[in-house]
């Protein structure tokens, strides 16, 4: 939701997370599978928001497997 806030205020997706704190998020969000914070690639109009998932391997935000948890945002053609 703060990734969508902020693109709706700034017409464009962050070029990082943390340009969400603290206007939109309090502090950055934790991977639930690592503790560190959720992986987030940006590809011109396109984002991924990932976890590395239980496998505690980075897999590029595929899911494959549904090792990792993935959220993502791909602008259609």
């Amino acid at each position: 939701m703060a990734l969508n806030r902020y693109r709706r205020a700034q017409g464009r997706w962050p070029a990082d997370l943390q340009a969400l704190v603290p206007t939109y998020l309090t502090e950055l969000p934790e991977d639930p599978c690592s503790g560190n914070p959720m992986i987030y690639k940006l590809d011109g109009h396109s984002y991924l928001l990932y976890s590395i998932g239980a496998n505690e391997t980075d897999d590029g935000g595929n899911g494959r497997d549904r090792k990792e948890l993935v959220w993502g945002y791909r602008q259609a053609s």
